[in-house]
């Protein structure tokens, strides 16, 4: 029987480096496409090509969520004022809290009127 959980543990850990070496391809490849770009309209392009309205709308969302929690604005104020739900809020405030920092280099670098 320890055997197969060895095993087990040997083919979980392998499955486990193939998604996260797949992730980070394909960060990599979207990092490289984001960060190729400086001109604010090629990027808009690039945006309205890669991405669905329904993911422009999701992204952006969380956006605002973020700069709404840092304002401490209520979740459910959020909500009202987004469409963002009470679990993504959720997600984007332990971002905030506990991410990679993401969220606070955006809503340093952004201008109060780029996001009404």
């Amino acid at each position: 029987m320890p055997n197969t959980n060895k095993k087990k543990q040997a083919l979980e850990d392998k499955l486990e480096f193939k998604l996260e070496f797949k992730l980070e391809s394909k960060l990599n490849l979207l990092e490289s496409a984001f960060i190729s770009i400086s001109d604010k309209d090629k990027l808009r392009n690039l945006l309205l090509d890669l991405l669905t309205p329904n993911e422009i709308d999701s992204l952006s969302g969380r956006l605002m969520a973020a700069k709404l929690i840092k304002e401490k604005i209520p979740y459910r104020s959020i909500h009202a004022q987004t469409g963002v739900s009470l679990v993504t809020i959720s997600r984007v405030a332990r971002s905030l809290n506990y991410g990679y920092g993401g969220y606070e280099l955006f809503l340093s670098n952004i201008k109060k009127d780029d996001i009404k």
